[in-house]
């Protein structure tokens, strides 16, 4: 399995994972989680409505994953996602 974790200076970052059991790993292609600094220094999995909706993003090329962290990258260090369940890593 390959898998980075992307930290960005606005404590926004994301999973990315491409393998056997990842959606569209079987096709080559990558799953894409965001994910959250909290004040421990702690990264979670979050959901970012309008980017990843209420899930993880699934079965991209390397281009939209490349779209996807710009779009992360992009977000305002004062905005405030709700945490819906957060899934550590």
């Amino acid at each position: 399995m390959e898998r980075y974790h992307i930290h960005f200076s606005n404590g926004y970052g994301a999973s990315v994972i491409r393998g056997k059991y990842s959606y569209g790993g079987d096709l080559g292609l990558w799953e894409l989680g965001a994910l959250k600094e909290n004040e421990n220094g702690e990264w979670g999995l979050i959901y970012i409505p309008g980017i990843t909706g209420d899930d993880v993003l699934g079965y991209l090329s390397e281009k939209h994953v490349e779209e996807v962290l710009d779009m992360i990258k992009a977000l305002p260090v004062t905005f405030n996602p709700q945490f819906g369940g957060i899934k550590w890593l």
